[in-house]
């Protein structure tokens, strides 16, 4: 046992909030608090975290609050937060402001006791490390280290482990079991075999595959491609000490082996091998389904257009544009649709360019007919006609994703390994041309691009 409430009473004033509460913890148990609101749920969490006192501590019941011995209780309350600009992991951070504070310090009488080792630098000193452990402010720092630490193993000392390749393996089979007799599997693989010309290197995986799972090979592949480090790209973005990150680098990343670099990763050295369905291809099937429903799913792409920023923040404006307006014409007009949804994106398409605009809608059986219909006219009009409301509050909505994506360290790896694989720069002039969008600019990139060019139409229609 490792927590125990007895016959505990919590009052407010004069009215009785929880009454005669009695439970206990054990080792390894995860508990969940279920009941309607009010009933006291967040009360009996202040409770057991010392936030709230029992109202009857000194009865004569045996009533009481017993730990097993020293124990630390953490409790994240409900709250609405002070600073609706910053994220969640920016207030959440705000619990390590002491530890940061002290590391801060350290980092100060570091550098003074370099030149000046007077007694008072060093008490103070003595002091904050003290107080850095009480904080535990170590741990929050040691966990940078073991990740260091496993990528220089994972280089290094790979193991062989039968108990966990098998585990995987019985995993996989768990869920590729039914994969078979699932509507939602097959409309999946639909729309990648088509969209990619039923390209063999597509094919999914199924559970007969895994019978010709090799772990040997597999080991093998795996120390192949560790072997060398010199041919690894090491990122590492984040909030950090840059003195004690350097100490890490030189420690667990210089020291792995490596011969002389090869040539730098660029798509241009490689074969194109990607496969793209071109024309207007339509592939609509019969399946048996639970629920009976049409699901269709539409793109619009183009294979020749290079990977810009300001093509891919063309084609993400133009995709969000066609979803409120798939919102109002088939859902809320027709009523034809549990959902509607559309969007647009470009990127290299693996080894080459794939700027696409998509429409994606689960819609009453009876009503498939004006849906399909809808999400071709309507990607039809976006070629001569933006909405200009609609294109502001796109625009809007994008530059606040776009500052918020600047506190993530999410955002910044990707505009690295962006940069660094592809040469193009998506950071630095993403707010200005989001900004200089106009209707005009936008229909003209519909226009040109996806009007008239490749289309693939996945219909997915319930089995009679």
């Amino acid at each position: 046992m490792r927590y125990q409430i007895r016959h505990a009473i919590v009052k407010y004033a004069a009215d009785t909030i929880l009454e005669d509460v009695n439970f206990e913890i054990h080792d390894h148990e995860k508990i969940a608090i279920i009941g309607r609101n009010g009933c006291g749920k967040t009360t009996l969490l202040k409770l057991i975290s010392g936030v709230v006192e029992m109202a009857n501590p000194d009865s004569d019941e045996e009533c009481g609050i017993v730990m097993a011995g020293k124990q630390r209780i953490g409790y994240l309350r409900q709250i609405s937060f002070e600073d609706s600009s910053i994220t969640v992991e920016e207030e959440i951070l705000k619990v390590f402001a002491p530890v940061f504070s002290c590391e801060k310090r350290m980092q100060e009488l570091t550098e003074q006791m370099k030149t000046d080792t007077s007694e008072h630098l060093l008490k103070e000193y003595a002091t904050l490390q003290a107080k850095m452990e009480a904080l535990r402010g170590y741990t929050y720092r040691q966990d940078m280290e073991t990740m260091f630490q496993m990528n220089y193993l994972y280089f290094t000392n790979i193991k062989k482990d039968e108990q966990a390749f098998n585990s995987l393996i019985n995993q996989y089979r768990a869920a590729l079991k039914n994969k078979s007799l699932s509507a939602e599997s097959a409309l999946q693989d639909s729309v990648t075999y088509t969209l990619h010309a039923h390209d063999a290197r597509q094919i999914s995986l199924e559970e007969k595959d895994l019978d010709n799972a090799n772990y040997d090979r597999i080991l093998q592949i795996a120390k192949e491609r560790t072997a060398n480090a010199a041919d690894f790209t090491f990122t590492i973005v984040g909030n950090f000490d840059e003195t004690l990150v350097r100490q890490y680098i030189e420690t667990y990343i210089a020291s792995l082996p490596s011969v002389k670099k090869g040539k730098k990763f660029v798509h241009e050295n490689f074969n194109k091998i990607s496969k793209y369905a071109t024309g207007t291809v339509d592939n609509t099937f019969h399946r048996k389904m639970e629920t009976p429903k049409s699901n269709i799913y539409m793109f619009w792409y183009n294979n020749t257009v290079p990977f810009t920023l300001d093509n891919s923040i063309k084609a993400d404006a133009a995709g969000q544009v066609l979803d409120m307006v798939y919102l109002k014409t088939i859902r809320e007009e027709q009523s034809a649709a549990y959902s509607a949804n559309a969007g647009g994106f470009a990127n290299l398409g693996n080894d080459v360019p794939f700027n696409a605009i998509y429409g994606y809608c689960p819609v009453k059986p009876e009503k498939k007919d004006i849906a399909i219909k809808i999400m071709r006219e309507e990607l039809q009009k976006l070629g001569s006609t933006i909405d200009a409301d609609m294109l502001n509050k796109t625009k809007d909505l994008m530059v606040k994703r776009y500052e918020d994506g600047l506190k993530t360290n999410g955002y910044w790896m990707n505009v690295i390994q962006t940069w660094d694989e592809e040469g193009v720069d998506i950071n630095t002039d993403y707010e200005k041309l989001v900004n200089a969008l106009t209707p005009a600019s936008v229909a003209k990139y519909v226009k040109d691009n996806f009007i008239g060019k490749n289309s693939v139409s996945v219909i997915m229609l319930p089995q009679e």
